[in-house]
């Protein structure tokens, strides 16, 4: 348990954390602008009211079975809550982070880069707690949102295909110079053609949240992305702690939740 007046925040909840995690914030600490950190709340975990939200960084594991590189999450801060996304539970969950740093390591963390989806109370604790940090939003959410054809633009609709390679452009462009001209020249032909994408330059094309391009980063190997958090949730739910949140509240506390 991290020792936090969550009623400060306006939040009914608590954060925790463990001995593995307060070790890799130690390791963080020592690796200041050298890491990415990520946050997102799982409706799916929840218990009761309370949801379950997790602040943490990802990195890079060898998988000998496979011979495989790939990308794993490291939680280091568990808000389990009943408010969910909301700009106090964004700041007891990145204060909590740097209490605990502070207490074992005498520092505070200092991250390159910060993720999130779309969302702006996440977005402002970010600004907030890490000002120098760059801020990301999860280009696998926006893709996802663009492809199911209900937010912006209808699969139905005759430059469908066309607007994805063009939004896939702009995800991959690896200077400023290059997105500025593809934002551009994308602008244009979208003009052209109606108003299908006006919804989606207004929510995604416009500061503070046009920022889903590879170029938006210095952290080498950094993209913008939360899908190794959203995998991490996934594999709890279907394997480490299956109905554990359906047990009593006590269970809960004192099995599940240090199960993670």
């Amino acid at each position: 348990f991290v020792p936090m007046d969550a009623s400060a925040y306006s939040v009914h909840g608590a954060c925790f954390t463990g001995k593995i995690q307060i070790g890799w914030i130690g390791q963080l600490v020592g690796r200041p602008k050298l890491f990415v950190l990520h946050l997102d709340g799982k409706y799916k975990l929840h218990h009761l009211n309370f949801i379950l939200l997790t602040l943490g960084t990802h990195f890079l594991r060898w998988d000998a079975h496979n011979q495989t590189l790939s990308t794993s999450f490291a939680p280091l801060i568990y808000l389990f809550c009943k408010e969910k996304e909301t700009n106090g539970t964004a700041d007891l969950l990145m204060d909590a982070a740097n209490t605990v740093a502070l207490k074992y390591y005498g520092q505070k963390l200092d991250p390159a880069a910060v993720m999130s989806d779309h969302s702006s109370p996440f977005r402002q604790a970010y600004e907030r707690v890490w000002p120098d940090a760059q801020f990301g939003q999860c280009w696998p959410h926006i893709i996802r949102k663009v492809r199911e054809g209900h937010d912006y633009c209808s699969k139905k609709w005759e430059h469908f295909e066309e607007t994805i390679f063009m939004l896939q452009c702009i995800h991959l462009a690896h200077t400023d110079e290059m997105k500025g001209k593809l934002v551009e020249l994308a602008g244009k032909l979208w003009d052209s053609w109606g108003k299908q994408m006006d919804k989606f330059w207004d929510s995604n094309l416009v500061h503070p949240w046009d920022c889903w391009s590879i170029c938006d980063f210095d952290l080498p190997l950094c993209t913008p992305s939360n899908q190794v958090q959203e995998s991490w949730h996934k594999q709890i739910l279907k394997a480490k702690i299956p109905g554990m949140f359906k047990g009593s509240t006590e269970s809960m506390i004192k099995v599940a939740l240090p199960q993670l």
